[in-house]
């Protein structure tokens, strides 16, 4: 993009049809909150994202990771534990229980951990 906004409107003009859909893409995707918050309460917030993530088979992953700072430091041990159930077993789950989240690397075994 230009640093002269002036210039905005006639690089976009000049921009492919592949372009001009990825810059669109980028845009819209600042309008979407996907994030579910323990406090929401609202059972319908999430009815645009979850249609949006179908129509374009969305497979986050592909393109995330999940890391200390963008999820694993923000849930609790017993929300761990439930998806371990989901996943995979309550036996799964059980053997995990007594395990501690280390302080400097979430849920993460040291050799998953980048320090």
């Amino acid at each position: 993009m230009p640093r002269d906004v002036a210039d905005l409107w006639g690089v976009i003009a000049s921009l492919n049809h592949a372009s001009v859909m990825a810059l669109f893409a980028h845009c819209a995707s600042l309008t979407i909150n996907a994030v579910k918050q323990p406090w929401e309460r609202k059972p319908r917030a999430h009815e645009t994202p979850n249609r949006l993530a179908t129509v374009v088979n969305l497979d986050m992953t592909a393109h995330w990771r999940s890391t200390v700072q963008t999820y694993l430091g923000r849930i609790t041990k017993a929300h761990i534990l439930d998806a371990v159930r989901e996943a995979a077993s309550e036996e799964a789950a059980e053997s995990l229980s007594d395990l501690k989240k280390a302080a400097n690397g979430g849920s993460r075994p040291a050799v998953a951990r980048r320090d």
